[in-house]
């Protein structure tokens, strides 16, 4: 009965705060550099070299994962910002996906770099490219017509935003960018042809903004905005045995889709009340657990034991945790109120 009680407290307890909603002190002048204005409309040249040879070599090692951003992404819209060859908000939807490419993989090195004076130097680089990516997010119009840019960017936007600590704010992007997907009809799409670059570019749009926009409706515990699909997002994530950590990304979309069906027993999804209808779902969720968890396993240790890599699967343990806490308590409830 105390463990009842227990779950049912915390449950209020978050149920509570989504209501609050979770809104960070977040000052964006505090995040201004003098530099910002000057980064965004000069590039250095040597920053698109480092976001397209990083965006291979660090999935490699296991320091960044397969977000939305491919490296020919990242060749293909650095080029045309070299070359002028895009202008106004293309070039700004471009720029946003460079700085927020460029944020997340330095935030990645200072988890491994082994020397206090140059994580220092790299913090300082860190908070630059955030800043001019939110300059960009400024700078754009986000009420024109979508289109494959507008995705990707907003897609960068809420992953740097989501790492200055503004969960809501990043929310919010991502559920613009689930509109989007909508807008433009790629939650339809069943087929993707493996030698289009564009349609790989929306695979990888559709999977990544799949796992941030149920992930984060999990966290404030508000509705996701992604439809349902006619597929399994988790089978456009394409696993590589030579990168690290491409299992890593799969099971973690795999977690999404768990945490999608546990989020519309938590907020009573009306589709959804009947205590059959409830009592399988709550199987079907501890059924996928224990499959995934088995996958974890299998896929955690050999042969890679690079710390970073490591930081990566704790990340995959600690979402796999919670997704067992939920389904855990959204059992106890369930009990609760047949009694």
């Amino acid at each position: 009965m105390r463990a009842l009680e227990h779950a049912l407290t915390i449950v209020k307890a978050f149920a509570t705060a989504s209501h609050q909603g979770y809104h960070a002190q977040h000052d964006e002048n505090e995040h201004r550099d003098p530099r910002e204005a000057s980064i965004v409309d000069n590039i250095p040249p040597e920053l698109h070299y480092t976001t397209i040879h990083g965006s291979s070599s660090m999935e490699a090692q296991g320091l960044v994962w397969a977000d939305h951003l491919s490296s020919q992404t990242m060749e293909r819209m650095s080029l045309a910002i070299m070359s002028n060859a895009v202008r106004g908000e293309m070039a700004l939807q471009y720029k946003l996906c460079l700085f927020s490419k460029a944020t997340t993989f330095i935030s990645r090195w200072l988890r491994v770099c082994p020397s206090d004076q140059m994580s220092d130097y790299l913090d300082q680089s860190r908070k630059v490219y955030g800043a001019a990516t939110l300059e960009c997010l400024r700078r754009i119009d986000f009420t024109r017509s979508p289109n494959l840019a507008m995705l990707q960017a907003l897609l960068a936007g809420a992953a740097v935003v989501q790492l200055h600590g503004d969960t809501t704010r990043s929310w919010f992007l991502v559920s613009l960018a689930s509109r989007s997907i909508v807008s433009l009809g790629y939650h339809k799409m069943m087929t993707f042809m493996p030698d289009s670059d564009e349609e790989n570019e929306i695979r990888r749009c559709i999977y990544y903004c799949y796992y941030m926009d149920k992930t984060l409706s999990m966290l404030l515990l508000r509705p996701p905005s992604l439809p349902q699909l006619p597929f399994n997002p988790a089978d456009l994530v394409h696993t590589d045995p030579q990168l690290a950590v491409s299992m890593h990304v799969k099971i973690l979309v795999k977690l999404a889709r768990v945490q999608d069906v546990a989020l519309s027993l938590v907020l009573k999804d009306p589709r959804h009340q009947a205590l059959a209808t409830k009592e399988v779902m709550l199987e079907n969720i501890q059924t996928e657990l224990k499959s995934i968890g088995d996958e974890i396993q299998q896929s955690r240790y050999p042969p890679h034991r690079e710390p970073s890599v490591m930081i990566e699967w704790d990340t995959v343990d600690f979402t796999f945790f919670l997704n067992r806490y939920y389904s855990a308590s959204s059992r106890l409830i369930f009990l609760a109120r047949q009694d």
